[in-house]
């Protein structure tokens, strides 16, 4: 047996002095409910930040049609000229902070936006559920924005609560169309990157967290979709067996009265299982499912910033060789 186990600590020793003086542990507050303002985490600096997307409200009718948001901030930095602040933004002006952050500070994690097209969106993307969805995954994205130290404070971001929609406009070329998420990712370029074996172990591992996390979301998508169908299976069983019943009773019979109330008994027991395997699905699918499409945002956007990295890398390298060649020459 090694000797590691030998020096296990069992938690009856005397603590070092080392130990004595560590800090504790931080508390690791539960998940708020989905519909709660987000706000920046107190680290003793008195910043207030407070984020809430909310009321999906569709316009416009065809190809024209779009979901506007209710954006609030709530906050005490200098710089806003209210302490409260209320705007309607549309998709594209998330997408025109996303991409005013991205520039302006190439060097932070800057987080992901949930996708706007893809085959889903094409076809569902004015549904309750898609939508809410949608918002929930806004909402969280300012929440991660608010919560750093250097994004909270941004030029951007003030614009995109503040300012009005002619000072958010995109350029025609990063409008996102229908099939524009499908599609982007074919349209990516790297150059020639040098081997980095400590980078490429990072890359690697980035690679394999997102194969488990695709592989468990795939699991809870159909996990939350059978208990629904197993809802609405019982649902109709319930109606069927209360109709049975009120049948039973209009036979008239000396035994029908008992019949008839077993019957209705039992369609709603069926009923109240329904209630709660349905209940149990959107559960599961607002804390579990939407939190795994989080993770998967995250993930994306550390692969985006080891794209950027080796991008820069490669030109470093690029301009490194071409100026060797200028010397020899």
């Amino acid at each position: 047996m090694s000797d590691q186990f030998d020096t296990l600590p069992l938690g009856d020793e005397p603590a070092s002095p080392m130990e004595e003086n560590a800090p504790v542990p931080a508390f690791y507050p539960p998940r708020p409910p989905p519909t709660a303002p987000i706000m920046m985490a107190d680290d003793g600096n008195d910043v207030k930040f407070e984020v809430t997307v909310s009321d999906p409200t569709k316009s416009g009718s065809g190809y024209q049609a779009f979901v506007s948001y209710k954006v609030t901030c709530v906050t005490n930095l200098r710089q806003y000229s209210s302490p409260s602040v209320t705007a309607s933004r549309r998709y594209n002006h998330f997408v025109w902070l996303h991409t005013q952050l991205s520039e302006q500070y190439p060097c932070y994690f800057i987080p992901v936006l949930p996708d706007k097209q893809g085959i889903a969106p094409v076809f569902n993307r004015f549904q309750e559920e898609f939508v809410e969805g949608r918002r929930m995954a806004l909402q969280q994205y300012l929440a991660r924005i608010a919560m750093h130290p250097v994004l909270a404070q941004s030029k951007p971001l003030q614009t995109f609560f503040e300012g009005n929609e002619d000072s958010m406009r995109l350029p025609e070329e990063k409008k996102t169309g229908f099939f524009s998420g499908l599609m982007k990712d074919m349209t990516k370029t790297t150059t020639t990157v040098p081997l980095d074996p400590e980078f490429d172990a990072i890359k690697q591992s980035v690679k394999d967290l997102e194969g488990k996390l695709v592989d468990v979301h795939k699991f809870m998508d159909r996990l939350i979709k059978r208990r629904k169908d197993l809802g609405s299976s019982l649902s109709e069983l319930g109606l069927q067996l209360m109709t049975m019943g009120t049948h039973e009773q209009q036979a008239g019979d000396a035994e029908a009265s008992t019949t008839s109330k077993s019957f209705h008994d039992l369609g709603s027991c069926c009923d109240h299982l329904a209630l709660s395997f349905r209940k149990q699905g959107d559960d599961e699918n607002n804390k579990a499912l939407m939190v795994i499409d989080e993770w998967l945002r995250i993930v994306q956007g550390a692969q985006e910033a080891l794209r950027v990295r080796a991008n820069a890398v490669g030109h470093h390298a690029a301009l490194n060789a071409d100026l060797e060649k200028k010397h020899r020459a």
